[in-house]
């Protein structure tokens, strides 16, 4: 009979064993994290105190001051602006008109050059609306 002890699953058994029985990092880690964090102190999420060196009444007409000066040339830059895009929806809504147009016409040559190819052959076009409308009942 075979010696169990010495089976595979026995060594991994034992290994697993010394494994557990030894000292871990983690719980070290842990210990420290509950010594260093106690749940009767804990983190304040507010600040409640009032902040020293704030700046005095003599800095709020410089920048008052300073508003004021900027005010204006962003109103000039906003009028600019407004003018520059007033200029572009109506460049923009010219291109649209001209390219409906340009669809239109050309689609009306086309339609005219297939009217001119079945006045020229008339059977030739029945038989390829034929042959078209019979592929297409295949498929249905």
């Amino acid at each position: 009979m075979a010696n169990i002890s010495r089976s595979p699953a026995a060594a991994s058994m034992r290994r697993e064993q010394a494994y557990q029985a030894a000292p871990n990092d983690d719980a070290a880690l842990e210990d420290g994290l509950k010594s260093t964090f106690p749940a009767s102190d804990p983190v304040a999420s507010t600040i409640t105190s009032i902040p020293s060196g704030t700046s005095g009444p003599s800095d709020a007409p410089r920048v008052d001051e300073a508003l004021r000066a900027t005010a204006g040339r962003d109103n000039e830059e906003l009028h600019a602006l407004t003018a520059e895009i007033s200029s572009l929806r109506e460049k923009a809504g010219l291109i649209g008109s001209e390219a409906g147009r340009l669809v239109r016409s050309e689609a009306s040559e086309a339609l005219e050059a297939v009217e001119r190819r079945i006045r020229s052959k008339p059977i030739a076009a029945v038989a390829v609306a034929a042959a078209v409308g019979y592929l297409w009942g295949l498929t249905r």
